[in-house]
C-alpha cells in the first residue's frame, strides 16, 4: 500500500504547493501563471494545470472521487503484486514436491564447547540440524599432559573427519582420539610425553566444523508432497485473484485515495515545519553527510550498489536496500543472493520483538509438522539456505500474527518479498560477519535472540543466539517474544 500512498502524496502535494487568493476573479479555462496554484471560486476548487504549452485553470477532483489515473495505478500495482505471489507460489510448490536437495553449499554443521554432566569433563558438541547426512571435518584445541603437570601453553590444534546423521547432536568428551585420531601424536611431538588422554581447551581457538559431503537418506512421500504443493498453489492463486478483484472495487479504491490525500496533506505540513526547524543546522548536517559518505566508502564494499546481472559483491547494497551477505555462486531455484535489512529497519534503534506465531484458542501451538515413515515427524519448514521465503509463505497460510508477519510487512527498497530467514540463512550471515571483521554492527549485541522460520517441534521453533561476535542456534517456545530481522533472496 505504500506505493499507492506515495502516488497520492505526489498528486495532493501538487494541489497544496501554491495558493491563489480566494477573491481572484478566475474561472475554468482562464490562463494562470504557475502550475500547481490553487484557488476556490463559488465553492469549486480550481488548480493551475499545463496542457501542451498553455497553463489554465481546471477543477480539482474531490477527495472522495478518485481520478482515473489513480485507479489505473492502483490496479497496476495490484496486478504486479498478484503476479509476484503466483511466481513465488510456483517456485515454492516445485520445492515442496521434490525431495530435499543436499549439497555442501546448502548444508551446515555447528560446533561449540559445553559441559558433560555424566563425566564432569568439558565436551565438544557437533550439531547437524538439517535433513541431510553429513561427512564433516572438525578442528579443535586440546591441552596436552606433560608428566603430571598440565600447562595452558601445552596446546595443539587437531582435526578429524566423521559422520553426522541428519538431526544428530554429537557429544565428544572422553573418547577424543576416535574423532581426532592425530591428537595423541600431536601432543607427544609437542611435550615428548606419551599419554592416552587429552583435555579440551577453552582458552584457545574455538572449535570449527566444515561440511565435506552431504546426502539425503530419509524417506520422502512423493504423493503427499505433491498433494500439499497443489493445495498451496491453489490457495496462493486464490489470494492473488482476490488482490486483483479488490483493486477493481470502487469503494476500496476510494478508501485508498482518501488515505493518500490525508497522508499527503499531513506530509506537506510536516515537511514545511521541518524546513523551518532544521534551517539553522543545515550547514552542519551537510558537512557530517560528506564525512559519513567518506567513511562508508572505506567500509568493505558497503558503498557499492549490487547490480544482480552485472556485479553484486558481498557487503554491497542490495535491491531491497539491505546488505548482500551471501552468494550461492550460481543461479538457484530460489535465486542467487541473500540480503539482510539494515539497522533501524523497523524505525527503532533495536529490532522489534514478536512471538513466532499466535497460540490457538485452547492454548496450543500452530504447527507445520508432517508424518514421514512410521517413526518420525519432520517439519515442512526447512533449515536450508534459500528456503526462508518458502518457509515464510507456508507460515503465512496459518499464522495471522508473529515473526513471519512482521518480516513480510517490511518493504525496504519497495520490495514485498522480505521474509523470516531459515536457520541456515541466519547462520550464513554470522559466518560472513565473523570472516569479515564483524562489519555489520546491527548484530554486535551480547545476548540477543532472533527468530528464524525453521520449526523444531510442536512446541518449539529454532532461533539464533548472538553472543558477542559468534552465534549459536537454540530452541524457543513458540509464544516467547524474541527479535525479528527480515532477510530477502533474489
Amino acid at each position: 500500500m505504500r506505493k499507492f500512498l506515495s502516488f497520492g502524496v505526489v498528486l495532493v502535494f501538487s494541489f497544496v504547493s501554491a495558493v491563489v487568493p480566494a477573491d481572484a476573479a478566475v474561472k475554468v479555462g482562464d490562463s494562470c501563471k504557475s502550475a500547481g496554484q490553487t484557488t476556490t471560486v463559488n465553492g469549486s476548487r480550481l488548480i493551475c494545470t499545463k496542457s501542451g504549452s498553455k497553463l489554465s485553470w481546471s477543477i480539482v477532483a474531490k477527495a472522495d472521487g478518485y481520478d482515473a489515473a489513480f485507479a489505473r495505478a492502483y490496479l497496476a500495482e495490484a496486478k504486479k503484486t498478484a503476479a509476484k505471489i503466483l511466481s513465488d507460489a510456483k517456485l515454492t510448490a516445485e520445492q515442496m514436491s521434490k525431495p530435499p536437495y543436499c549439497s555442501t553449499g546448502n548444508s551446515r554443521a555447528y560446533a561449540s564447547i559445553g559441559g558433560d554432566p555424566s563425566t564432569g569433563l568439558k565436551a565438544l558438541f557437533f550439531d547437524n540440524p538439517g535433513v541431510c547426512d553429513l561427512e564433516v571435518r572438525a578442528t579443535a584445541s586440546f591441552l596436552c599432559p606433560d608428566g603430571k603437570v598440565q600447562k595452558v601453553s601445552n596446546v595443539v590444534s587437531s582435526s578429524g573427519t566423521f559422520t553426522l546423521k541428519a538431526g544428530q547432536s554429537l557429544k565428544v568428551s572422553y573418547n577424543i582420539p576416535s574423532f581426532f585420531p592425530q591428537v595423541l601424536t600431536d601432543c607427544r611431538n609437542l611435550t615428548r610425553y606419551a599419554s592416552s588422554t587429552v583435555n579440551i581447551s577453552t582458552f584457545h581457538q574455538a572449535p570449527r566444523v566444515s561440511v565435506v559431503s552431504s546426502r539425503f537418506t530419509g524417506a520422502f512421500n512423493k504423493a503427499l508432497a505433491t498433494k500439499k504443493a497443489d493445495q498451496f498453489l491453489k490457495s496462493e492463486s486464490a489470494r492473488a485473484e482476490k488482490i486483483v478483484n479488490d483493486a477493481k472495487n470502487p469503494k476500496l479504491i476510494a478508501a485508498a485515495w482518501r488515505v493518500a490525500t490525508v497522508a499527503a496533506a499531513q506530509a506537506a505540513a510536516e515537511a514545511a515545519a521541518r524546513e523551518i526547524a532544521e534551517a539553522p543546522a543545515r550547514a552542519a548536517a551537510a558537512k557530517e553527510a560528506a564525512n559519513a559518505a567518506a567513511r562508508a566508502a572505506l567500509d568493505a564494499g558497503r558503498g557499492q550498489v549490487c547490480i544482480p546481472e552485472t556485479s553484486c559483491p558481498l557487503g554491497s547494497i542490495g535491491p531491497g536496500n539491505g546488505m548482500v551477505f551471501y552468494d550461492a555462486g550460481s543461479q538457484q531455484s530460489w535465486g542467487r543472493y541473500l540480503e539482510v535489512a539494515r539497522d533501524g529497519w523497523s524505525g527503532s534503534a533495536i529490532d522489534p520483538k514478536s512471538v513466532w506465531c499466535e497460540t490457538l484458542p485452547d492454548g496450543g501451538f500452530i504447527e507445520f509438522l508432517e508424518n514421514q515413515g512410521t517413526t518420525s515427524r519432520r517439519s515442512t519448514l526447512s533449515r536450508e539456505i534459500g528456503t526462508g521465503i518458502s518457509n515464510t509463505n507456508l507460515i503465512l497460510t496459518k499464522c495471522t500474527s508473529g515473526a513471519a508477519v512482521v518480516a513480510r510487512a517490511y518493504q525496504g527498497g519497495g520490495k514485498t518479498d522480505w521474509s523470516l530467514p531459515s536457520m541456515g540463512e541466519f547462520s550464513a550471515l554470522i559466518d560472513y560477519q565473523v570472516k569479515n571483521g564483524w562489519l555489520y554492527k546491527g548484530y554486535d549485541v551480547y545476548d540477543t535472540r532472533h527468530h528464524t522460520s525453521t520449526e523444531l517441534t510442536y512446541h518449539y521453533s529454532l532461533g539464533f543466539w548472538i553472543q558477542s561476535e559468534f552465534g549459536n542456534p537454540f530452541s524457543l517456545v513458540k509464544n516467547e517474544l524474541k527479535f525479528v530481522r527480515p532477510f530477502r533472496a533474489f
